[in-house]
């Protein structure tokens, strides 16, 4: 990958995971869960209240990071083999020992949960067959469902899997760049066509179509910009991102009405858009040359982010279940109690995650690359 490039993708990372916590650790806090008990509401959190904001943003810098990474790399049907391999190493078997950890935790949670199973944490409550586990784990769930069991937030693994299949494809057009490019936004606007046709496609959600945009211009704004000289300042770079952050929070919040029919009534899809343009000026700025003590910490938050998002419900869980024991409820007691375990937990358990999990098998699909690179020619002789 371009170095140059890690950094403040990684940051952006970084914050997306970080939205994604702060979203679910309000979901988990903002109802009742006994007598006595109010739903919680700071507002400083709510502004920050967008998780799905975060996901998009996940999507779009994944489809940039992808092609930074692998554009020298897949550039015909041979390679193909080769790509798959390292992305299924970079995000199945973290994946799945995650699962094999969340499922005896919804036992676990079933016994000690006394709260109504009807709030939004009632997710780890929700029947489940072995069909259901396996649709999961063959990252088929976003076809064939169910939804929002075990862990909510495994809906967007199966969704950008999807999207890593496609890839090899544009990245082999991209040997002529203007073909790679129109690809991706022939591909973007074929996917949000077929949102206007639902029901001729069995796919159980539709975000698979909604947010390929994301994904797909993400490749496309690396591909045009990752050689070419920067020119913007990190500073007006960044205050384009927090007004993009801003305006995210303004549609959630419905301070800004939206048009009722188009491209741009639905919010989800808003937020895709202004996703691109983030990751777009993160590609245009400038390198920030000083250091800090936050920066640094966030990129090591961005480094492990896929863990968090992996392990952070699971610490919601247990806050949820400490709450319901000891009865510790209240406005702001709840959400002291959910947030700091869920952000502290899931950073930790991304930590663990990253270095036995996630690394070793980055390692594993590198070295499984170069062997399909070193045979590969004698193959074609």
């Amino acid at each position: 990958m371009n170095k140059k490039y890690i950094d403040q993708l990684t940051w952006l990372r970084g914050f997306a995971a970080f939205l994604v916590v702060v979203s679910h650790s309000l979901r988990g806090a903002e109802v009742a869960y006994g007598a006595g008990d109010v739903g919680s509401k700071f507002l400083p959190l709510n502004l920050l209240d967008l998780g799905t904001f975060g996901v998009c943003l996940f999507f779009a810098l994944s489809g940039c990071t992808l092609y930074i990474s692998n554009a020298s790399t897949v550039k015909t049907v041979r390679d193909i083999p080769s790509f798959y391999w390292k992305r299924l190493l970079r995000i199945w078997p973290a994946f799945a020992i995650s699962m094999a950890v969340y499922i005896p935790f919804t036992k676990l949670f079933s016994a000690l949960y006394t709260g109504n199973a009807g709030h939004w944490i009632g997710q780890f409550v929700t029947p489940y067959t072995l069909r259901d586990v396996l649709s999961y784990l063959s990252m088929s769930s976003d076809i064939f469902g169910p939804r929002t069991i075990i862990n909510g937030a495994y809906w967007s693994l199966a969704i950008e899997f999807r999207y890593y299949l496609i890839l090899p494809a544009v990245l082999i057009l991209m040997r002529k760049k203007w073909m790679g490019v129109a690809s991706c936004i022939v591909l973007s606007a074929v996917m949000w066509d077929v949102i206007h046709h639902q029901d001729a496609v069995p796919f159980d959600r539709p975000e698979f179509f909604q947010l390929g945009f994301t994904f797909f211009l993400g490749v496309a704004m690396a591909a045009l910009l990752v050689d070419r000289p920067r020119r913007m300042r990190f500073s007006h770079s960044f205050l384009i991102f927090v007004g993009c952050v801003a305006l995210v929070s303004a549609i959630r919040l419905d301070y800004i009405a939206l048009p009722e029919r188009g491209f741009f009534s639905d919010k989800t899809t808003c937020y895709g858009v202004l996703a691109v343009v983030c990751v777009f000026f993160a590609l245009c700025a400038e390198p920030l040359k000083a250091k800090s003590w936050f920066l640094d910490h966030l990129y090591s938050y961005g480094l492990v982010s896929y863990s968090i998002y992996l392990y952070h419900m699971l610490f919601v869980g247990v806050a949820v279940l400490l709450i319901v024991r000891f009865e510790l409820y209240g406005n702001y007691e709840k959400l002291a109690i959910i947030f700091p375990l869920t952000f502290f937990g899931s950073y930790f358990a991304g930590v663990i995650g990253y270095r036995f999990v996630e690394k070793p098998f980055i390692e594993m699909g590198r070295g499984a690359s170069r062997k399909f690179s070193q045979a590969a020619p004698t193959a074609t002789r």
